[in-house]
């Protein structure tokens, strides 16, 4: 198995949670030390998209 493979089978579980929880427009960037969710093409933090308990 060459290195692309096991990224691939490691981010299986990460892409299986995208489906089923977050729809099709999210997006996970994941660098050495810090991983970034985005919502849609627009590159919008996950966290900035999603209604506070106040907002409710």
């Amino acid at each position: 198995m060459n290195d692309y493979e096991k990224l691939m089978q490691a981010a299986e579980f990460v892409r299986k949670y995208l489906e089923e929880h977050c729809g099709l427009n999210v997006e996970i960037r994941i660098s050495r030390d810090r991983v970034d969710v985005l919502r849609c093409e627009f590159g919008i933090p996950f966290s900035r998209t999603m209604r506070d308990e106040e907002d409710e």
